[in-house]
């Protein structure tokens, strides 16, 4: 008859429970989208907590609830379930940052065409081979999940894919569908491709109305006029070079005629104030 010692039957049932006492310390940088350095530390600390709990919950049963705890497979795992014992955190739960796993931007480039899931994962910085758990797992409690679900659900009804279903797109075709979107990814990926990313348009210039956009417009030529014009000439031309320049770095382009017409008209309105206002004090004295 086997006799039962309370020590060796805790100690077993600890070793027989599914607890990740191996643990991962990936070295993270930031990445795109959700990111916590400290992340597998704290899991750690979390980890070695559950199992003392876990431990001491197996000390205060009697000898009969070791017992069938022992001998009870599926008590053991709802055991392991309540304390948290199982499912160590994934390669991704801190970010998708990791190092080891970062994408070969270069070598991905090259090929003909990428699946929906491989485009998704470059878009994110890692190597497609590293696809996270996204489908078995409706209510993920990592934001990275999450964040990859999103990117899932846009590419699934971008244009290239909503028609066609073929469930793979070209780099060239993702990553100007990417920028186009203003979706964060590697600037390594848009060189990889070739892709030539456009500046973002500011947002107050979508928002003024009318009247503020002429406002401004009369602001910023008195300003030129002001600063850029002397008493014989009219804006010279590297000033409106200048202006072009600054213009094409957020976004915008102005017809050069047009440029030229709205300063020579602000530089002549200026003057003839100047003229004016010198008739009226001539008058005044």
């Amino acid at each position: 008859m086997e006799i039962f010692k309370r020590s060796e039957a805790v100690e077993r049932l600890l070793s027989d429970l599914d607890i990740p006492r191996l643990e991962f310390f990936y070295e993270l940088k930031q990445g795109i989208g959700p990111y916590d350095p400290e992340f597998f530390e704290k899991s750690a600390a979390r980890r070695k907590d559950f199992e003392a709990k876990a431990k001491q919950a197996l000390l205060e049963m009697t000898d009969e609830e070791l017992w069938e705890l022992r001998e009870t497979p599926r008590r053991l795992s709802s055991f392991a379930l309540k304390y948290s014992l199982f499912d160590p955190p994934p390669w991704y739960a801190a970010g998708f940052g990791v190092c080891v796993y970062q994408a070969d931007f270069e070598y991905w480039a090259k090929m003909d065409f990428w699946t929906l899931e491989e485009a998704i994962c470059l878009s994110l910085g890692f190597n497609p081979e590293k696809v996270p758990n996204y489908r078995n797992r409706p209510h993920s409690r990592y934001e990275t999940v999450q964040l990859f679900r999103q990117r899932m659900s846009l590419i699934e009804r971008a244009p290239f894919n909503a028609k066609s279903q073929q469930n793979s797109v070209t780099p060239s075709v993702f990553t100007s569908w990417a920028v186009s979107k203003e979706m964060e990814i590697p600037s390594e990926l848009i060189d990889a491709v070739g892709i030539a990313k456009k500046p973002n348009r500011p947002a107050m210039l979508t928002t003024v109305d009318k009247r503020q956009h002429d406002t401004a417009l009369k602001v910023i030529l008195g300003l030129l006029a002001s600063i850029y014009a002397d008493e014989q000439t009219l804006v010279t031309r590297e000033v409106k070079s200048d202006i072009s320049l600054g213009l094409a770095k957020i976004g915008l382009s102005l017809d050069p005629k047009t440029l030229t017409k709205l300063l020579n008209e602000a530089v002549l309105a200026r003057k003839r104030f100047e003229s004016e206002q010198q008739i009226r004090d001539d008058k005044a004295v």
